[in-house]
């Protein structure tokens, strides 16, 4: 068993990683003051009820559900710690996932490191016929801080550090290069607890994302660089690994179920072949950067769109191969690079529309560094011959990390907020991303600009007639109070998709404004029964349930809206109210701090409890809430009133 390298000193450790630490808020430092983006986002974070608290519950909503597609407790534990430490204030998130995308750098350059330095003494040794100088071992050692700087900087990783939910990416890979790194150490010392280490950091990955499940076949092939020969230990050590990934890769499964039948196998094998040459692309030529890359053309291999890219793998794949003994590391990175991408390859259909993108920057995240390895064990190569080249080296590297860090300060500032990201995707796909439109048309909407959101969303309509996008067109002639269109728009999302739940809600508001009450029942209750989780439906129900005087039957939708969503105020103050109609005093009191502590600028809440209090005969309890709501407006005219009459 061959040792494990020792680390370099302690004082150049530190100096070490004070710089990564220091080059990576230099770069990215800025960004921290991004905002949430309307992409994920508000599912995962702000608007997810999980994530405000830590409990029971909450637990096990993360444990038992999928993202919708992922399985991701760990990363949304993650989450649930920034929550406590500010709330929905974005600083927070960006600030996390940043440290997460150092400390990957600094493993990225250990596990270079140890394999570059033992694959040094190794030769040194005799094992592979070269010998390398004292001087030459420490190029290798800062060739592994090269390798690692170029993780750090590279702007292909920006979407991963940037986008508050790509956590999942820069957490799992911690965890996946904790694991490698402990089984390599274990290697080298064969302590035991090392190799228990390695397996509980696996799995913990897989908590966080489950792309890192073909870490068993990484760990062939550091056996392969290290030139172990084959045994049966070999493999039974990685029977454990094994058997966790199976158990993740079946949990899996269960959330790709759609996207997995959405495709043939022809075609699946000529999207991995674009998107694996497009990642090498990206990485070699670093420009051009999106959030989405549609792809609205025929998948076929008589397209060059195809045939070049599987050329391209077909290179890939004998380079490994002629290389496989004399340059070992050139052959384990580029099947590093392979492997650790394969579990994105059916991902190329996305979302309910199944629209096709046949690449994400975060996908080439961990396989990025198998992309390193390879040019590590090049330059390793020609560090070891003459000083001269190890100069040359020195300033070239020098040049192109200053080159990426510009060109990830500059692709940082595109995630600055939903606008600056989604209009990088038309500049770069103008006339096939309806998804850019229609998310900025839902931005425009909720920021109040409704005439520009109904332009965005009949652009993205004019590209891709989606259900969704009518149902959202349908949202904003609504807030315009254009029934007749908003009408129109709902019943086109419901011809191209008669299971469109949100169509199907939206539809019954409509009808509720047009008095055919039986019949807005009956679209609410079909909107619900397709998607149980809609509270907003819900909620709706129970209104038009209250209205018709139904209050049993209102108090129970309510409650079906709150189990969804416990955090969802207009449940809890519809239910509040209801309580108030039944008589039911101490009931609309508990509901009504229930609003107010979910949302503290919950006004009519607030009015609706004093008034209760002061009833009861607690005057002060009453005016503590009147004035708190001049706080939240000075010139709310009931609590001034309500004031005066109290005589406070």
């Amino acid at each position: 068993m061959e040792s494990a390298p020792a680390l370099p000193t302690r004082h150049t450790l530190l100096i070490v990683i004070g710089c990564f630490f220091l080059i990576g808020l230099g770069v990215y430092g800025r960004s921290l003051t991004n905002q949430f983006v309307r992409w994920d986002d508000g599912m995962l974070i702000y608007e997810n009820p999980a994530v405000r608290e830590i409990s029971p519950w909450s637990l096990k909503r993360i444990f038992t559900t999928y993202d919708p597609e992922l399985y991701i407790p760990l990363t949304f534990i993650s989450y649930q710690i920034d929550y406590k430490l500010s709330g929905t204030n974005p600083f927070a998130y960006h600030l996390t996932s940043l440290l997460l995308h150092i400390v990957n750098a600094l493993l990225v350059s250990w596990f270079l490191y140890l394999l570059l330095v033992m694959k040094g003494k190794q030769e040194n040794q005799g094992i592979e016929g070269r010998v390398h100088s004292p001087e030459s071992l420490q190029s290798l050692a800062s060739l592994a801080v090269f390798g690692g700087l170029l993780f750090l900087l590279h702007p292909l990783h920006t979407e991963a550090v940037e986008w508050a939910s790509g956590r999942k990416d820069v957490l799992s890979t911690l965890f996946f290069l904790a694991s490698l790194i402990a089984y390599i150490r274990w290697r080298g010392t064969d302590t035991r607890k090392l190799y228990l280490w390695s397996l509980a950091f696996f799995a913990f990955g897989l908590l966080s994302k489950v792309m890192v499940i073909t870490l068993p076949a990484i760990l062939l092939l550091i056996d392969y660089v290290q030139g172990r020969s084959l045994s049966r230990r070999m493999f039974t050590e990685k029977i454990p690994y094994a058997c966790i990934a199976m158990v993740f890769g079946i949990i899996a499964i269960f959330g790709k179920t759609a996207v997995v039948a959405s495709s043939t196998l022809s075609q699946k094998i000529l999207m991995a072949c674009k998107s694996t040459a497009f990642y090498l692309e990206k990485i070699f030529v670093p420009a051009d950067f999106s959030l989405l890359y549609p792809y609205i053309g025929a998948i076929t291999i008589t397209s060059p769109d195809f045939y070049i890219p599987v050329i391209v793998v077909v290179f890939l794949l004998l380079i490994a191969f002629l290389a496989r003994n004399r340059y070992r590391m050139v052959t384990a990175g580029i099947l590093f690079y392979l492997l650790t991408l394969a579990p994105t390859f059916i991902n190329f259909a996305k979302g309910g529309d199944l629209d096709i993108y046949f690449a994400s920057d975060r996908y080439a995240y961990i396989p990025s560094i198998g992309v390193f390895l390879a040019l590590s064990g090049i330059l390793a190569y020609i560090a070891s011959d003459q000083w001269i080249h190890r100069r040359i080296m020195l300033c070239a590297g020098v040049l192109i990390l200053a080159a990426l860090a510009v060109l990830s300060y500059q692709q940082s500032r595109i995630w600055r907020d939903t606008e600056a990201l989604f209009m990088n995707v038309l500049t770069l796909y103008p006339d096939s991303s309806h998804v850019a439109h229609n998310n900025l048309g839902n931005m425009y909407r909720l920021q109040g600009d409704v005439d520009r959101s109904i332009q965005e969303y009949k652009k993205a309509i004019s590209i891709r007639p989606h259900p969704k996008t009518w149902s959202n067109l349908g949202a904003a002639y609504r807030k315009k109070e254009m029934m007749s269109e908003a009408r129109a728009a709902y019943e086109s999302a419901l011809i191209l998709d008669p299971k469109s739940a949100i169509a199907h809600i939206g539809y019954a508001v409509i009808l509720v404004d047009q008095g055919k009450l039986s019949d807005a029942e009956a679209e609410y209750k079909k909107g619900i029964a397709i998607d149980p989780t809609e509270e907003v439906g819900a909620t709706n129900l129970g209104v038009l349930y209250t209205q018709q005087g139904r209050l049993d039957e209102a108090i129970a939708m309510y409650r079906l809206a709150i189990k969804v969503n416990p955090y969802f105020a207009d449940a809890h103050y519809n239910l509040a109210v209801t309580f108030q109609k039944t008589g039911d005093t101490n009931g609309a009191i508990s509901g009504y701090r229930e609003v107010i502590h979910i949302a503290p600028s919950f006004i009519p809440a607030r009015l609706n409890l004093a008034l209760l209090l002061y009833k009861q005969g607690d005057v002060n309890a009453a005016a503590d809430q009147f004035r708190t709501i001049l706080q939240i407006d000075r010139e709310n005219a009931a609590a001034q009133s309500a004031l005066r009459q109290i005589g406070q």
